[in-house]
């Protein structure tokens, strides 16, 4: 079980930069067995764990930190990590192709069952036209590599503030995914 805390902080990082606590199994007994933050997130408000995702089997651990960064403020930032043993390493940090101030990449997040395709909403993510409407990054893994292969919106029928991406769910397999937009209105 991963269990994200953004509001929380690991020692020596700044306010609500976030963690993520994990726990195993054994019978009814659930074990923490690891607190994780990501390499970048560790300054006030980053909101590492405001979403998490484990593939089927638990071994890849999909994280957002929507108000981290790269190069832009909040522009937001995905961690992947993979279980090794007991413990979860960061083998990916993922910022999408389009990073803008305020895009809020990995408000939501989820994985297909095999691990190797990522979903990222950002909540303020923008395309052409209107801005801030929202949008969904797809991320396909090979190997210890992850390469952007689409960017969702709502196309025509966006408007500024949609919240498009506020939620994502994808099937098992990641060929179908579900995508909430929490501040549009019906036609």
């Amino acid at each position: 079980i991963a269990v994200g805390a953004w509001r929380d902080n690991a020692s020596g990082s700044g306010d609500d930069s976030g963690v993520v606590y994990v726990y195993n199994r054994s019978g009814d007994e659930f074990d923490q067995v690891g607190i994780l933050t990501g390499s970048l997130a560790s300054d006030i408000s980053d909101y590492f764990g405001i979403s998490v995702a484990l593939s089927a089997d638990g071994k890849t651990l999909v994280v957002g930190a929507s108000q981290d960064e790269q190069a832009n403020t909040a522009q937001g930032i995905v961690y992947v990590f993979d279980k090794v043993g007991t413990e979860y390493t960061e083998v990916g940090v993922l910022a999408g192709s389009d990073p803008d101030n305020a895009d809020n990449l990995g408000y939501s997040v989820d994985v297909s069952a095999d691990g190797n395709t990522i979903f990222a909403g950002a909540l303020n993510g923008e395309g052409t036209g209107n801005t801030n409407y929202g949008s969904v990054h797809i991320f396909d893994r090979n190997g210890s590599s992850f390469e952007e292969v689409g960017i969702l919106t709502a196309g025509s029928l966006a408007d500024t503030g949609d919240s498009f991406g506020c939620n994502v769910s994808a099937s098992a397999d990641g060929k179908t995914l579900y995508v909430g937009a929490e501040n549009d209105e019906p036609l």
